[in-house]
C-alpha cells in the first residue's frame, strides 16, 4: 500500500468488482495522503466507523423492541451489538493500512439506516457502494436489516411484511447481481480482459460437495472460532439463545413465530458463507467469521426482546457481559499475536540484513539482488505458530511476511532502508546451494549464499 492507487487505474480495481475502493483511494491520492505513514489515521477512521454503525443499530434495536426507556436494556442491547463490533477477525482490519475498511462498514449501517427509514432507492445505491467495498459487507447489512424486519413484524405477519422482505431481496439481488456483472459487461467491450474473483456463468458447481465443505468451515467456527476462541464456546452460546427462544415460544404456544424464527435463524447464520455456493473456485477465507458474528449479535437481540422480568433482565445481561469479556480477550491475545509476529518478521530481516552487510565488508561486494525459491515450490507455515498465543487454522490471519513472496524483499529494504531486486532462483541454483543441508530453525550460515552481487535466500 506503500505504492497506493498512484500507479494503478481504474481497470485494476474493476477486475474484482472494488468500485468504492478505487474511488476512495483516488480522493486520498487527491489530498496526498500517505498510506503508509498514515496508517494510524486509517485505525482511527475505521474506529469512528465502527462507532456510528454501533450506535445506529443500537438505536434502531431498542426502539423496534420497545426497550429505549431503560439505561440497564440499552447498555445490554448495546453489548449484544458489540459482539459485531468487537470480534477476534476484527483484527485483521487493522492489520491491512488501508482504509477502506472502514468506509465498508460505515456503508454497510447506512444502507441499514436508510433501508429501515424506508428509503429504498438511498438504501439501494448504499448496497451496492457496500459490496463494491468487500461483499461481506453487504451480508452484514442484509443480517442488520432482516433482523429488524423480524423483530418488528414476528407478531403480525402481513402483505406489508411480505412487501418489505420482497423490496429487501431486490435492493440485496440488484446490488449484488450488478456488481457481479459489471467486470463480464466490461469484458464484453473490450475493457476488461480478465475480470477476477467473480462468478462463473458457465462452470458447473458440485453443489453437494460445495454444502459439505461450508459445513465443515462452519464447525470449525461453532468448535473455536478457527482457533481464536476457547472451545466450543460459540456453539454453548448459541444453543442456549436458540434453546430458551424455542422453549418461550412454546411455551405461549407461538408457533407461527416458531417457524419465522427458525427460519430466519438458518437464514441469517447461512448467509456469511452464501458465497461459497455461486464462485467458480470454491473459496471460503476466514473472514467469514465477520459477517457470523453479525449473526450472534442478531440472535441475542431477537432473544433478549422476550425479556421482561427485570431479575430475568439483569441475569441476561450478566450473560452477555461474560460473554463479550470473552470475545474482547481473546480480540486482545490476536492483536498480541500481530505484534509479535511483527516483531519476529522484522528481527528475521535484520538478521538477514546483517549477514548481507558482513559479506559486503569482507568482499567490497555490493548486493542489489535477492533470490528466493518460488512460492509454489517451496513448503510454507502461514504464522510462527509456536510464539502465537492463539492456534490458528490455516489462513492468511496474522500471516508474516516472509510466507509471500511479494513481502519478503520489501521488509528487509523496510528495517535496512536499502532498495534490492528480487528475483526467483533456478531449480538447479537451489539445488546447489541447499539441496544437502537442512535445518530446523533459523540458521542464516546455511541459509544465505552469496555470489557476486546476489545473496541467495532460503525462506526458513
Amino acid at each position: 500500500m506503500e505504492i497506493g492507487t498512484k500507479n494503478l487505474g481504474v481497470i485494476d480495481y474493476c477486475y474484482g468488482g472494488r468500485y468504492t475502493i478505487y474511488f476512495f483511494c483516488k480522493l486520498l491520492d487527491f489530498f496526498n495522503f500517505d498510506y503508509f505513514h498514515g496508517q494510524i489515521y486509517s485505525q482511527l477512521f475505521k474506529i469512528f466507523c465502527t462507532e456510528i454503525v454501533v450506535l445506529i443499530a443500537t438505536k434502531a434495536f431498542s426502539e423496534v423492541i420497545n426497550k429505549e426507556g431503560t439505561g440497564l436494556k440499552l447498555i445490554i442491547i448495546n453489548c449484544c451489538v458489540l459482539f459485531a463490533a468487537i470480534n477476534v477477525f476484527y483484527v485483521e482490519t487493522f492489520i491491512y493500512v488501508t482504509p477502506d475498511w472502514g468506509i465498508g462498514i460505515l456503508l454497510a449501517g447506512l444502507t441499514f439506516w436508510a433501508f429501515i427509514n424506508k428509503r429504498y432507492i438511498l438504501s439501494g445505491v448504499l448496497a451496492f457502494l457496500t459490496v463494491s467495498e468487500y461483499q461481506v459487507f453487504l451480508i452484514v447489512s442484509g443480517i442488520l436489516i432482516l433482523t429488524f424486519l423480524y423483530l418488528k413484524n414476528k407478531s403480525s405477519f402481513t402483505f406489508y411484511t411480505i412487501k418489505e422482505y420482497s423490496i429487501l431481496m431486490i435492493i440485496m439481488f440488484l446490488a449484488a447481481g450488478l456488481n457481479l456483472l459489471l467486470p463480464h459487461i466490461l469484458n464484453i467491450l473490450g475493457i476488461l480482459s480478465n475480470p477476477t474473483r467473480q462468478v462463473s456463468f458457465t462452470q458447473k458447481i458440485d453443489l453437494k460437495f460445495r454444502l459439505m465443505q461450508i459445513f465443515e468451515i462452519f464447525k470449525w467456527i461453532l468448535r473455536d472460532s478457527l482457533g481464536m476462541m476457547p472451545n466450543k464456546i460459540i456453539f454453548y452460546f448459541i444453543i442456549l439463545l436458540v434453546s430458551f427462544y424455542i422453549v418461550v415460544l412454546l411455551f405461549k404456544k407461538k408457533i407461527v413465530e416458531l417457524i419465522l424464527f427458525s427460519l430466519h435463524v438458518c437464514v441469517i447464520f447461512f448467509a456469511p458463507f452464501a458465497l461459497g455456493l455461486i464462485t467458480a473456485g470454491f473459496y471460503m477465507p476466514a473472514r467469514v467469521l465477520f459477517p457470523f458474528y453479525y449473526s450472534i449479535t442478531a440472535l441475542s437481540i431477537i432473544v433478549f426482546s422476550e425479556f421482561t422480568n427485570k431479575y430475568t433482565i439483569f441475569i441476561f445481561g450478566g450473560l452477555i457481559v461474560i460473554f463479550l469479556s470473552v470475545s474482547v480477550w481473546n480480540t486482545k491475545k490476536s492483536s498480541d499475536d500481530h505484534y509479535v509476529s511483527n516483531i519476529l518478521d522484522q528481527q528475521y530481516a535484520r538478521e538477514i540484513q546483517e549477514k548481507i552487510n558482513q559479506y559486503e565488508e569482507e568482499t567490497d561486494n555490493k548486493i542489489k539482488i535477492i533470490k528466493i525459491q518460488e512460492w509454489s515450490k517451496r513448503e510454507k507455515t502461514w504464522d510462527y505458530r509456536e510464539f502465537m498465543k492463539h492456534e490458528y487454522y490455516d489462513t492468511n490471519y496474522n500471516l508474516k511476511l516472509f510466507y509471500d513472496d511479494w513481502a519478503v524483499v520489501p521488509i528487509i529494504e523496510f528495517v535496512s532502508g536499502r532498495k534490492y531486486e528480487m528475483e526467483y532462483m533456478t531449480d538447479n541454483e537451489y539445488k546447489e546451494f541447499f539441496g544437502g543441508k537442512s535445518w530446523g530453525y533459523i540458521n542464516l550460515e546455511l541459509q544465505v549464499e552469496f555470489i557476486n552481487d546476489t545473496a541467495y535466500l532460503a525462506i526458513y
